[in-house]
């Protein structure tokens, strides 16, 4: 039987069925099923008809804005034949250091006895001793350095550790996940930072070698 309803502002009351009146068949309320199309889009479908696309939130996810950088340049530092190894620019550097400290110090005594005697000391000898104490102090200081980080950078020159000490010059190219440019490594502050070449001051991570594959692993792979 069909129930009725009034309206709230007239009182004029309407049949409402629950049945066809001319099929005396009960009347069935439309289906509506969701299928899912991704992980912020919904399908409704009504009845079996699709009803369209409901967007919920971002069409897409975020772009990829990860900067990958590889090594396209590999190749083992070698004397005679022998790897270097990341301790001997540490040694060859304080050995230096120490010679020229030596040399200076009996040249500046020979000098003041020249002196007494009427001959003037040459300063050749000199400048050659304090140009080797600061080729020596670099060769320490770069190899402190390449020991503590495992890698140096220096201008047109990168250099890199093995696990078993070796050292590698290598050259670290990248796209930049922000805008695309070429990526190269710099010197930033006595830090080695990851900078665009397009976007130098805005576009710029630091350098983390801990992520890249072990130098001398990654030269075997090139190998193959």
């Amino acid at each position: 039987m069909p129930d009725s309803a009034y309206c709230s502002e007239c009182n004029n009351k309407y049949r409402v069925f629950d049945e066809c009146p001319e099929c005396l068949v009960k009347l069935q309320k439309p289906s509506i099923n969701q299928k899912i199309t991704g992980d912020k889009n919904q399908v409704i479908f009504v009845n079996g008809e699709n009803t369209g696309s409901i967007h919920i939130g971002t069409q897409s996810e975020e772009p990829d804005q990860t900067t990958y950088i590889h090594r396209c340049y590999i190749s083992p530092l070698k004397v005679g034949g022998i790897p270097v190894k990341s301790w001997w620019p540490i040694v060859a550097g304080g050995l230096g250091l120490l010679g020229s400290l030596a040399r200076i110090i009996s040249f500046i005594s020979s000098g003041f006895n020249g002196v007494e005697q009427g001959v003037v000391p040459s300063t050749m000898n000199l400048t050659l001793y304090f140009g080797t104490i600061i080729v020596s102090m670099s060769l320490f200081t770069s190899g402190f350095m390449i020991q503590r980080k495992k890698h140096l950078k220096i201008p047109f020159l990168t250099f890199e550790v093995d696990k078993l000490g070796n050292i590698y010059r290598s050259k670290i190219v990248g796209k930049c996940g922000f805008c695309g440019h070429p990526v190269k490594l710099v010197n930033r502050n006595s830090e080695t930072e990851i900078q665009c070449t397009y976007y130098p001051d805005q576009h710029r991570i630091a350098f983390e070698h801990a992520k890249l594959e072990d130098v001398g692993e990654d030269f075997i792979h090139h190998q193959q």
